[in-house]
């Protein structure tokens, strides 16, 4: 499937599970807030590419739609 297929089904409220290796930080927003304006659900693996304050905005885009599946303690 082409990436812009996945991010497009972030806008009908589908469950999703994403790898992060695969999106820029602008597309994951993307989904983040599709998926929240949809009802859906993102989740997200290896989020840790990302910095603290990326991971938040995420998370404040999505707004409870959104898991991360392997965020580990340093």
């Amino acid at each position: 499937m082409k990436k812009s297929e996945i991010i497009s089904l972030t806008e009908y409220g589908c469950g999703l599970t994403i790898d992060a290796n695969k999106f820029a930080y602008s597309e994951v927003r993307t989904m983040a807030r599709q998926t929240r304006n949809s009802g859906g659900s993102l989740t997200i693996r290896n989020a840790d590419i990302f910095s603290f304050s990326e991971i938040k905005m995420i998370c404040e885009e999505g707004r409870g739609h959104i898991t991360f599946a392997d965020l580990r303690c340093d």
